[in-house]
């Protein structure tokens, strides 16, 4: 009878800690996946998009572009 309470004991503390084990995990999942979601909502609103951006850097570019020539103007006077 001693070694059936010993086993008894024994699985309890197994499926104690494999369900603590498996719980961690789920809940560690469950985390990943509602970090995933809220890091897609705040990349459409924090971040530039990629044709704007290039839009952008064209304008700065043309801005430059007429820049250096007034400095090249002047320095031909």
């Amino acid at each position: 009878m001693e070694f059936q309470v010993a086993f008894n004991f024994a699985m309890s503390f197994i499926f104690i800690i494999s369900g603590w084990v498996i719980r961690s995990i789920y809940d560690g999942m469950n985390n990943l996946k509602r970090d995933q979601m809220q890091l897609e909502r705040d990349i459409a609103s924090n971040y530039v998009r990629r044709d704007d951006y290039r839009q952008d850097i064209q304008e700065i570019k043309q801005i430059l572009s007429q820049i250096f020539d007034k400095l090249d103007n002047k320095a031909d006077k």
